[in-house]
């Protein structure tokens, strides 16, 4: 991998499954989202280029694949792009091309969503974070003083019910989670599964297995539900405790009714028997 100069490369060539440049999708609002994660994590997968057949020409180099982030580095105003080249033949490009579009599916609608709640919460000023209740709020009542639903039309063709329902998950993405889905090392789908085990001690082992063993988001599926299943069938008789134990300060106590303390005396009593060695 390398650093290309954009006015090296060539763009033309019509084996581009989105479409010839003269009518393509690369502007602003759809490149919005990959333009953000560029702009936050670094262009971590490079375009294809080849060596430019017309050795005479202007360009040293032709895009293969990769027109997505080809256009979000020039209208971001960098110089350059990072590429990988190969000799490939002419009879290779048009499945190379589609091959990677096609494993781009999953994260372009990913990079889009992330896109269209950081442009939301700059509009309002407030933290993505704050975007699901905001959205709430305006689904509940049907007053939307900030035209949420008038400036999600503008960004995409999603409703203010799907994400707020379906795609506020990717706000509770951890940092390594991020990371991982635009490193590539698991897809977005694995990455939001594991954001249902909330704060459990398994979330970070699970993402380590994911990578490991190229999980589906089948097995990441089974694989969270078994664990909230386990969770929900022991006792969390630890965290309880901690819980109570927090509440037995002296000042806490003393600050009790007669009536509570006297209460407390007794469910103490009733553990202190329950714990007690045979």
């Amino acid at each position: 991998m390398q650093d290309v100069e954009l006015n090296q490369i060539d763009i033309t060539g019509d084996w581009n499954p989105r479409g010839s440049l003269g009518n393509d999708p690369y502007g602003e609002a759809d490149l919005a989202g990959l333009m953000a994660a560029i702009q936050e994590y670094g262009q971590l997968q490079p375009v294809l280029l080849r060596p430019h057949p017309d050795r005479d020409g202007p360009h040293r180099y032709q895009l293969v694949a990769g027109w997505r982030r080809y256009h979000s580095r020039r209208l971001l105003g960098d110089a350059v792009v990072l590429a990988s080249v190969y000799p490939f033949k002419d009879d290779q490009l048009d499945a190379l091309s589609t091959l990677e579009n096609t494993q781009r599916e999953e994260l372009d609608q990913f990079e889009v969503v992330r896109g269209v709640f950081r442009t939301l919460a700059a509009q309002l000023d407030v933290e993505m974070e704050a975007l699901p209740g905001l959205m709430s709020r305006v689904l509940k009542t049907g007053e939307d003083p900030h035209e949420l639903q008038d400036k999600l039309k503008v960004l995409t063709s999603a409703s203010l019910s799907t994400f707020n329902t379906k795609y506020a998950r990717v706000l509770r993405l951890r940092p390594e989670e991020i990371r991982a889905v635009y490193g590539r090392t698991v897809p977005p789908t694995v990455a939001l599964e594991l954001v249902r085990l909330g704060e459990r001690p398994e979330r970070t082992s699970f993402l380590q297995q994911a990578a490991a063993d190229a999980w589906t988001t089948r097995t990441a599926k089974d694989r969270v539900n078994e664990a909230l299943r386990g969770a929900q069938q022991r006792p969390a008789v630890h965290e309880v405790a901690a819980r109570v134990t927090r509440h037995l300060k002296p000042t806490r106590l003393d600050a009790l009714s007669a009536a509570q303390q006297s209460h407390v005396h007794d469910l103490l009593r009733q553990l202190e028997a329950a714990l007690a060695p045979a």
